[in-house]
C-alpha cells in the first residue's frame, strides 16, 4: 500500500505546485526552473518514508508498516559449538543494526572477530517476525589460530520488542555454528 499512497500524494502534489505557478503567474519569470514531477515528488516522498516516517508509531498505528524497527544497538552473548580442547566456546558480543524501511545492515563485534552483513531481510508472517542475514567475518589478532576470514548466515527471532535470539552458522573453511541471544541497549 505504500507506493499506491506515495503514488497518490506525488500526482497531488505535482498537480498542486503547476496550479500555483500558473496562477502565481510566475511561469514566465521561472521558465528557467523545471517543475518537479510526479516522478520527482515521488523519489522525494519516497527517501522521507524510507528514512524516518516508516518508524512513525501514527503510520504503524494505521497498518500501513507493519516491519519491526530493530535498529540500534544489541548486547548480548553466543556460544560457538567450536570446540578447543574439549569445550565449547561462549562469547560477549555487540550488534549494531542499520535499518531504513528499505534498507538493512548488521555489525557483529566480539572480543577475536567482526562481522558484516552482505544482504539482509526482515521476515514477516511466521510465528515471530525474524531477521535472516549472510554475513562476512574478519578475525582480529586474538582469534584462535583455526579462525579465518570465512562467510555465514544468522537467523534470529524477535522474542519481545528488545530481544533477539536464535542461532549462525559458517560456511566452508570455518564450518562452525552456534547460538545467539541478545537485549536491546
Amino acid at each position: 500500500m505504500v507506493p499506491f499512497w506515495l503514488a497518490t500524494v506525488s500526482i497531488v502534489s505535482a498537480w498542486i505546485l503547476a496550479w500555483a505557478i500558473d496562477k502565481s503567474g510566475l511561469q514566465s519569470r521561472l521558465w528557467w526552473v523545471e517543475v518537479p514531477s510526479v516522478f520527482g515528488f515521488y523519489g522525494i516522498f519516497l527517501r522521507i518514508f524510507d528514512r524516518w516516517l516508516w518508524k512513525w508509531k501514527s503510520i504503524r498505528a494505521i497498518g500501513l508498516v507493519i516491519v519491526p524497527d530493530l535498529s540500534g544497538v544489541w548486547t548480548g552473548n553466543g556460544v560457538s559449538l567450536y570446540e578447543e580442547n574439549g569445550e565449547k566456546k561462549p562469547f560477549d558480543c555487540t550488534v549494531t543494526i542499520e535499518q531504513q524501511w528499505m534498507k538493512l545492515r548488521v555489525w557483529l563485534d566480539t572480543k577475536t572477530s567482526e562481522s558484516s552483513s552482505n544482504v539482509g531481510a526482515i521476515l514477516i508472517g511466521g510465528r515471530r517476525a525474524s531477521l535472516s542475514y549472510e554475513y562476512v567475518n574478519e578475525p582480529k589478532a586474538l582469534a584462535v589460530p583455526p579462525m579465518n576470514t570465512h562467510r555465514g548466515m544468522a537467523r534470529l527471532e524477535l522474542i519481545t520488542p528488545i530481544e533477539l535470539q536464535g542461532e549462525y552458522y559458517s560456511g566452508r573453511g570455518r564450518q562452525t555454528f552456534g547460538t545467539l541471544h541478545l537485549r536491546k541497549s
